[in-house]
């Protein structure tokens, strides 16, 4: 079953993907892995000086995750202990589970909330509450300038798809539209240039 995004009304997220057909998705299965920690050891240590998770459970997350790219060879090939800040994963999920209200900090303890203890061995619903969060993280006030630059506004995108992507239009105007809002503040390649070499293609988004 989908529900509709908060995000756009023209995306739609299913929370009924069970775990066998999300071993392609690190977030999800990892995401679960640790708030299973998190339950079976009664919360997590934090540290006193940045709130992170303590080393022990970076330790247990770099092994365990097994993360494309973050397997403990490289990690530790780089660092001679592990601290969140070492492991970004780790660090991009504490901060996702916590935006959300999964878990939260208590007496230097990260804990389940409610709706963490909710979520616990349903992949699917972590996976989609997950996702909809990467979704919009690049538009958190809380990124900086530099890692904001790097996104388009994707709202703005998704409400382009909604509101005007019911017929064919070339992949030039599309362009147009889409980058009219970030041509305007960054003073990249102009619109019209990209409307120009976009305009042999045609594309449909389906209603």
């Amino acid at each position: 079953m989908f529900r509709p995004s908060t995000l756009s009304p023209s995306v739609f997220l299913s929370a009924a993907l069970h775990q066998d057909e999300l071993t392609g998705s690190p977030l999800a299965t990892n995401g679960m892995k640790l708030l299973r920690y998190v339950e079976q050891n009664g919360g997590v240590p934090l540290t006193q000086s940045l709130g992170a998770f303590h080393r022990k459970c970076v330790e247990w997350a770099a092994h365990e995750f097994q993360w494309p790219g973050y397997e403990p060879e490289i990690l530790y090939s780089v660092n001679k202990v592990l601290n969140e800040p070492d492991f970004p994963p780790l660090s991009i999920l504490h901060w996702a589970l916590q935006d959300l209200r999964i878990i939260r900090h208590y007496r230097g303890r990260a804990v389940l909330t409610k709706r963490g203890r909710s979520i616990l061995g349903n992949h699917g619903e972590l996976q989609a509450v997950l996702a909809e969060w990467i979704l919009a993280a690049p538009l958190q006030e809380s990124l900086s300038p530099e890692a904001a630059a790097l996104f388009w506004d994707l709202r703005h995108m998704l409400g382009i798809v909604s509101t005007r992507l019911g017929d064919w239009v070339t992949l030039g105007d599309y362009t147009e539209w889409a980058s009219r809002w970030r041509f305007s503040r960054r003073g990249d390649r102009s619109a019209p240039d990209m409307r120009r070499a976009g305009s042999s293609h045609i594309i449909s988004f389906a209603r």
